[in-house]
Order: structure tokens, then C-alpha cells, then sequence
């Protein structure tokens, strides 16, 4: 034991999903290099690094680490209902997460193994995976020189689409934004509620109701998108895009500022939306070939961010769904110039018939028999 090295540990919560390396020892830089250069498909990031350090959790790896040991900490958070279940069998497991789990383990034993020393500590690096395709690593100053080159880019734009916005109409769109984050903020409250979260219910009954807590969460924010659509103003596109741009570079220079691990989460899909600004800021409208640069951004930035959501739905989706709603002004950034200008009555009688959907499913959630997946042990005390 006292002839450790390097500590690769691998856990769940639950049966399936991607495995994700959520925890590293301290001084990761050259620890992350040796991860992005050898995994395959890998998942991992700085922000849920940085939330985990920031949780009482412990694991298998926290003695370890205790003892300043580096490592990587892996644990796919899929399929809760099977989280010290009674259902949790060989059988149930998913086998492609387990496949995830330790493909990335072998890839990194064995580059450890030939390695001819250790990784050596060094500055913590701000990284994440780009889709399970590659992971992008850097030193957390380079935060600054992307949200200069945003600045730099959004000024370009501006500038060409002078005669096509005012102070105002950039204000509007910075409310926009605003607005559907409150909105969805308060429906996921709302409808997190109305499923049975206040008082004291069982923990392994919530888990086991992820999946449709989730689609509930999803079926929300779609409600709130419909209730901004219902508002918005038209003729006046050019300056309330302007403005969510402004909005989420607000958002990303203070997350640079206060969480650099976490900037990426707002930065790089804001990178990507003002580069496809930047070709259709030639035209007045966008339509026709200048629509496919903010459509290719809008389906690879909304993927990127789908996937956080989604993670962030399962670590704390039974408690604070709410929390997906800080994604909402930068998703509609990159959807402004696709949604179609729409008559206010008819959007929000979509918004209406949305949330009606979603409140039967909380209903739904609330009512139905305790789960038959929740531990032996486990207090059956229910709201």
C-alpha cells in the first residue's frame, strides 16, 4: 500500500448512463493530459470536479485522496432506481455503462503501466469532453482570451448590423433571456412540488421516479420557451439576439471570473453561437443559406448543453431541477433566429396544454405506490 501510485477508482449510483469521471487528487493538470490523450469516448469535466469538492459525498477514493494520492474517480448515475436496490441484479445493469466504466479504466491502467515515470502534480487544468468525442484541456487564465475573443466577436457583429438595433431592443432581448430562466425556474419549482417533493419522501422512491421527473422537467422548459415566444416582440430581431449575446457573456466572464472550472458550460457554446452570428450578420434576415451556420451551431451547442442538463438532472434533479433553468438564456441564443414568429394565443395555449402534461405527470409520480425498488432498510415514510 505505501508503493501506490496512482488510484483508479470506479463506482455507480444506479445501473446505467455514461460513466463520468467526476473526481481527481489533487493537482490534475498533467493527470487530465494523460486522460485526454489515451480514453476513448471519454466523459468527463472541471465543473463536476469542482461540485463534487464542494459536497460532503465520500467514496472508495476518498482515503486515497486523503492521502494525497492522484487518481481518477469514475461512476455512471443512469438508471437510479437501481441505487442499493433490491432489483440491482447481474441481469438489470446496463452493459454498455459497465463497457463505458471500464473501457476508460483499461485505457488509463495501461498508460500508467508503460508509462516510464508518473504524472507528476501540477495546476489543476479547466477541461470537458466535447460530445464523448475528445476532451479539450487548458489552463484556467486561457478562460480569459475565449471571452475576449466572444467580446471581440460580438462587437464585429454589432457593428455590422448598426442601422438594425437600439440600446433598447438589446435591453429587450437581455430580458428575453432573463425571463426564460424565470420561467422555467419557477415551473420546475412549482412542478417539483406538485410530484410530492416537500416534506420528507423517500429518497430510493425519488430516484426510482427520475425518469419521468425528468421528462417532466424537459416538458417545462418547453412550456416556458412557449411562453417567451408568446412575447416576443417582432421586428426586432437583430437586437434581441445582440442581446442574449450579451447576456450570456455576461454569464460566462462571471463564471470565469468566480468558477473558472466551470466557464466552459457557458463559454464554449457562446463561442460557437457568435461564430455563426458572425456569417449571417452580413444579411439583414436569416434565411436561406445563412441559416445553416445558426442551425449547425444551434443542434451541436444544444447537445453540449443537453448533456449537462441531463447530468445535472440526475445528481440533483429529485431536490433542485430548478438548477437546468441557469442553461435557459443560452439555449435561447442559439434558437432565436429558428423560432418562427408565432401569433401570442396560440403559443400560450400550447404553453397551457404543456404544463397540463407535465402536471400529470407529477401527479402521477405523487400518487403512485411506494417503488418496489427501494432497499429493505430504507424508511417507507411517505407525504
Amino acid at each position: 500500500a505505501g508503493r501506490t501510485g496512482v488510484v483508479i477508482n470506479m463506482e455507480s449510483r444506479g445501473g446505467g448512463g455514461r460513466a463520468m469521471m467526476f473526481e481527481t487528487g489533487p493537482g490534475n493538470g498533467n493527470m487530465v493530459s494523460v486522460l485526454r490523450q489515451v480514453v476513448g469516448n471519454p466523459a468527463a469535466n472541471s465543473l463536476a470536479v469542482k461540485i463534487y469538492e464542494l459536497l460532503p459525498n465520500d467514496t472508495d477514493f476518498t482515503p486515497a485522496r486523503q492521502r494525497g494520492l492522484p487518481g481518477y474517480n469514475f461512476a455512471f448515475i443512469g438508471d437510479a432506481r437501481q441505487y442499493h436496490s433490491p432489483v440491482a441484479t447481474p441481469e438489470a445493469l446496463d452493459q454498455g455503462a459497465l463497457q463505458h466504466l471500464g473501457g476508460q479504466g483499461l485505457d488509463l491502467t495501461r498508460a500508467l503501466l508503460t508509462a516510464a515515470v508518473l504524472p507528476a502534480p501540477a495546476d489543476d487544468a479547466v477541461f470537458s469532453d466535447v460530445l464523448g468525442a475528445v476532451v479539450i484541456a487548458y489552463p484556467p487564465a486561457f478562460g480569459w482570451v475565449i471571452a475576449g475573443i466572444s467580446l471581440l466577436l460580438l462587437v464585429i457583429i454589432a457593428r455590422r448590423r448598426a442601422a438594425d438595433w437600439t440600446s433598447r431592443q438589446v435591453v429587450g432581448g437581455l430580458l428575453a433571456g432573463l425571463g426564460f430562466l424565470a420561467a422555467a425556474a419557477v415551473l420546475l419549482f412549482a412542478g417539483n412540488l406538485v410530484s410530492g417533493s416537500g416534506g420528507s419522501p423517500n429518497y430510493y422512491d425519488r430516484l426510482a421516479a427520475l425518469p419521468r421527473l425528468g421528462a417532466q422537467a424537459l416538458l417545462l422548459v418547453v412550456a416556458a420557451l412557449a411562453l417567451v415566444v408568446a412575447f416576443r416582440p417582432l421586428g426586432r430581431f437583430w437586437g434581441h439576439w445582440l442581446g442574449l449575446a450579451v447576456l450570456s457573456l455576461v454569464m460566462a466572464t462571471a463564471l470565469q471570473a468566480l468558477l473558472p472550472a466551470a466557464a466552459p458550460i457557458i463559454a464554449w457554446p457562446l463561442l460557437l453561437a457568435l461564430l455563426a452570428m458572425l456569417p449571417a450578420s452580413r444579411r439583414a434576415g436569416v434565411e436561406g443559406l445563412t441559416l445553416i451556420p445558426p442551425m449547425l451551431a444551434a443542434i451541436a451547442g444544444l447537445a453540449f448543453l443537453g448533456g449537462f442538463a441531463h447530468f445535472f438532472m440526475l445528481g440533483v434533479g429529485i431536490t433542485a431541477p430548478f438548477v437546468i433553468a441557469v442553461f435557459a438564456p443560452l439555449a435561447l441564443l442559439l434558437l432565436w433566429p429558428l423560432v418562427p414568429d408565432v401569433r401570442r394565443r396560440p403559443a400560450l395555449l400550447v404553453a397551457g396544454f404543456i404544463v397540463i402534461a407535465a402536471t400529470g405527470l407529477a401527479s402521477w409520480v405523487r400518487l403512485d405506490p411506494m417503488a418496489i425498488s427501494i432497499p429493505a432498510y430504507s424508511n417507507d415514510k411517505r407525504n
